[in-house]
Parts: C-alpha cells; structure tokens; sequence
C-alpha cells in the first residue's frame, strides 16, 4: 500500500521528535546538577564556591552566557572572580566549569597536576564540523596529541625560533619599506609579514605582497575559525541535540561547507610541497621531514597532517598581526611610551638598524612587547582545560570530567599584579624579574608572581609558538620605533590628537582592534635609506 505521508507530514514528525529529544535533554540537565551535587567528596574538602543563582543553566541566563565580547577585562567571568576569589564553580549546560584566577591555582592545577588538566572538552562544532576533527587545538590529551606535540614543539622550540631569525630579519625589513611606502595599509603590511615568516618555515614559500591570494585565503580563514570558537554552540552545552536528524542540525548548514574550504586551503598547499619535492626543490622547511618522515609513522590521514601544518601558520600569522596591531593603538593612545622607546634605542642603537644581538640591551623594547600580550592578549577566549582525574587544591574537590578554565583577562587584570591594569604602561617591568627572562623562563618559573603574563596560556597546552612570537614581536617593535615617530594624527574637528575607543574590538575569539588611523613619519633622511636598501637584500636573499 502506497504511504499517504506528505512532506507536511514529515516536517510535523521531524518537529515532534526534535521537541522530544530536546524535553529528554533538559530532563538529563536537570540529574545532572541535581545528581552532581550528590555526588561524592572526600571528607575534609568541599566543591569551589558559586555564584548566587549560577548553579543552574546559568549559562543559559542573562548572567553568564559564555560569549565573547569586545572587553573581555569586564568580562562576568572577571567580575565573578573579584567576587568569590582565586576559584569558583559555574554550570554551563551539562557542563560543570572551574575558573582559575589566581597565579597560584593556574601554576598548581595546571603545571603541577598537567597529567590530569591536559584534555579538552567534545567541540562538536568548531572541531566536529568546521575541523572535521583535525584540529590539533581541540584533540584529547593522548598519544597522537603528544606525538603531534612533540614534531610541533621540534619545528618551534628555541634552537628552531633562532634558526629563523634570518628569515624574520629580512621579512621585518620589507616591513619597515611597506610602512615607509604606504603608510595607511599599516594593518595588511604586518598580516604579509607575520604569514610570510610561518609559511616560509613550514612550507618553504614566502609571502611577498598584500595582495597574495594564499594571504587572502589563510585569513578568510581564521576570519571563519574565529567566529565560531567565539559562539558558545547549544549543541556543545546540550550534546543530546545530536540526536536530532541530521537535516535538523541547523549548526552544520554553515560550517560544514567552510571545512570543505578550509581543507582544501592547508590540502592544497601539502600537494604543492610534495610536487616540489617530486622536482627535487627543497628549501629545509618542516613539512618536508615531516612529510617524509613523521607522518608516515604516525599512522594518520593526509588530511590530518596537512592540518598539523595548516594550523602551525593559522596560529603563526593570525596571532602576531593582532599583537602588532594592538601595540601600535598602546603606542598611539599612550606616546610618552614612544617617546621612551626612542630614547632607549637611540642611545643603545643610534642610527644604526637594530639587530636581535640587540635583545638583552633593550629592556624597554623588551617590556613593551610584554605589556602588550598583557594589555590585548590575543585571545579573547578563556583557555579551557578538561580534567581526566579528580583534582585536589588547597580544600577544594574538582571531579574527573570539569571543564578547568584559565581565567587569563582576570590574571592580566589584576591590578595587585598590575597597577593601573587598564594603562599600556611598558615602566612596570622595568627592573622586574619577568623582563630578564624569555618568554620560555617565564612560562616555566617556579613563583607564579613572576611571570610577565598569561598571554601564552598556561600547562601542557601552553602555545607552542611563544618562542616564534617574541622573536617577531621583538624585532618588529624596535625596528618600527627606530625607524618612526608613530603617533595619532590630528582630529581636523578639535585640532588635538584623534582619541581613541580602546576596546574598539570585534567579539570574536582571536582577539585585535578594528582598524584606525595612525600616522608613521619616518625619524630622519639616514633612517630612510637604510630602509630603502633593506628591500635590495628582501629581493637578493630569499629564493
């Protein structure tokens, strides 16, 4: 007998069965909190204080909803912490989160107890879907993220960053000319820089003007990679929405095509090293061993590798064109800093250009680039870390299963740390501890109130670059301080400097400015040429 279902029918069938998947849901939130509160503590210790009415869905109300925002500073995850101190509990959906906001409880929970802080929570979409479950960024804490962790770390540990000084030399170089040539496309000159010096590592290619379409399609991008890591997805708070028939699962219409982008961007560029190697053109970059000797033996997908490359210069490039961005609105918003900046290097360097031999006798440089990872840390998200194992601190009982949040724009925040936090005031390094070590020692060391910031994260999921990002970071602030005044232009309504919103920042989980105006007037006559010559050795020593 023929079905007298019509497509009404249907869509009415999908709808009722959707609202029950969805009632089922909230009836499991429900034990879930219940059931938690229940559930076993040892004797002597006790779960982490709350927020009066946080407990349920709370990440479902007008209290905390999990989205980022243009002033992570004045975050409710911020103001929670000035409220209840260095540890808190909040629910999120299904989700039981831990917020960590004191030097201290990052350092203990997260360095000293990493075998148990080190996994990521199920990121149904921004790594289910848009990912297609590739992404290093959200993998478990397990062997094959440790054995793509350890060929990471090998192309980015310091012996590596040192090697690529000569490439971030000159590429800095063609950085200066840009600025000194077309001042007003400031933002786009440090977006070629900072994505020519990570491809050059790993892929062997350079970057060489605004307008490359590889340079279009890597920020296109961590444009699309951004926005959906900044949404908190209902389906990510709420997993039994899986249960939904897949023409229902409205969060796949979107980021479904854009993987099928995103894989053939980082697929595409992994075919073009292998025909190059197929010709016998080799340049010594990492995705040729790896490519020919890592990846074999791991046993992965060509997919999967191609995105361990592909998101070694997604996190590269993107990460330090904000950072740049965001010290040159310090330096326009702030000019005595510029002011300083040109006195140290003036009577360190002179006229001549500097050089990073120069690195330990600029410990005013030094502080800026450290205050600006602290000022506009390039992450708008709260680092997340799921504990495989129940975790004690102090008093406090955290279960196997939590979600551990680094609270970094409280820590950055802090104004017992950092006087005047809201300041871009490089001076509160100066003659500290934190300003003679490396971004390295001072991830690494012993007293938690002697590191500089909590930019680079924090843990066994520390960012793997931070070796990478200070060198660039370093010679691109003294080289753009030695070369120009940097300063507001003038408003023609008032006749004063332009002023400045400084959290004029779009909501989105890869955290720098929107554009604005600045003005780069070249220091003197001598300054200009070298700038000049600069682009001979750009175009003379680089194949």
């Amino acid at each position: 007998m023929a079905s007298t279902w019509t497509t009404t029918d249907n869509i009415h069938t999908l709808f009722y069965a959707s609202s029950l998947v969805f009632s089922l849901g909230v009836v499991a939130v429900l034990y879930h909190v219940f059931a938690g509160e229940r559930s076993r503590i040892p004797k002597g210790l006790r779960p982490p204080p709350s927020p009066p009415g946080a407990r349920l869905f709370s990440g479902h109300s007008h209290i905390y909803n999990g989205q980022v925002t243009s002033n992570p500073s004045e975050s409710q995850l911020v103001k929670w912490a000035e409220e209840l101190g260095e540890i808190y509990q909040i629910q999120m959906g299904t989700q039981r989160w831990v917020v960590l906001s004191s030097p201290e409880a990052v350092k203990e929970i997260f360095d000293r107890q990493g075998t148990l802080t080190s996994s990521r929570n199920v990121n149904r979409v921004a790594m289910g879907v848009l990912s297609g479950g590739y992404r290093m960024l959200f993998m478990p804490y397990g062997k094959q993220w440790r054995d793509i962790r350890a060929i990471v770390h090998r192309c980015l540990n310091v012996k590596s960053a040192d090697g690529m000084k000569p490439s971030q030399d000159l590429e800095s170089r063609r950085y200066l000319y840009d600025l000194l040539t077309e001042p007003a496309n400031f933002w786009n000159h440090v977006k070629r820089y900072s994505t020519s010096v990570i491809m050059y590592a790993t892929y062997g290619r350079r970057i060489v003007t605004v307008d490359d379409p590889v340079l279009n399609d890597v920020y296109t991008e961590t444009g699309i990679f951004a926005e959906c890591f900044g949404q908190v997805h209902m389906v990510d708070k709420y997993p039994v929405l899986e249960g939904l028939p897949r023409p229902l699962q409205w969060w796949r219409w979107k980021y479904e095509p854009y993987h099928q982008k995103e894989l053939q961007l980082w697929l595409g560029l992994w075919k073009d090293l292998q025909n190059q190697m197929a010709k016998g053109i080799r340049t010594g970059c990492f995705a040729e061993k790896f490519m020919e000797v890592d990846y074999p033996k791991m046993g992965v997908s060509e997919n999967q590798a191609a995105y361990v490359a592909g998101t070694m210069i997604e996190a590269g490039s993107d990460t330090t064109q904000l950072t740049l961005n965001s010290l040159i609105l310090g330096l326009v918003a702030f000019p005595e800093t510029v002011e300083k900046a040109h006195k140290e290097l003036d009577q360190v360097v002179g006229d001549r250009m500097p050089t990073f031999d120069d690195f330990d006798r600029l410990p005013y440089i030094r502080a800026m680039v450290k205050e600006v990872l602290r000022w506009r840390t390039a992450s708008n998200d709260h680092f997340q870390h799921l504990s495989t194992g129940d975790v004690i601190y102090k008093d406090y009982f955290i279960p196997s299963g939590t979600a551990i949040v680094c609270n970094v724009w409280a820590l950055n925040f802090d104004p017992v740390m950092f006087p005047e936090p809201h300041r871009f005031n490089p001076d509160r390094y100066l003659g500290t501890a934190a300003n003679d070590m490396t971004a390295g020692e001072c991830i690494n060391v012993q007293n938690p109130r002697n590191r500089d910031h909590w930019g680079f994260g924090a843990g066994r999921r520390v960012c793997a670059g931070y070796n990478l990002a200070e060198n660039s970071l370093f010679i691109l602030t003294a080289r753009l301080l030695w070369a120009f005044d940097v300063k507001a232009p003038i408003d023609q309504t008032t006749g004063e400097p332009l002023e400045y919103d400084l959290w004029d920042f779009p909501a989105t989980n890869m955290f720098g400015p929107n554009q604005f105006r600045a003005e780069f007037k070249v220091r003197d006559a001598g300054r200009r040429e070298q700038i000049l010559a600069g682009l001979d050795m750009f175009k003379n020593d680089f194949h």
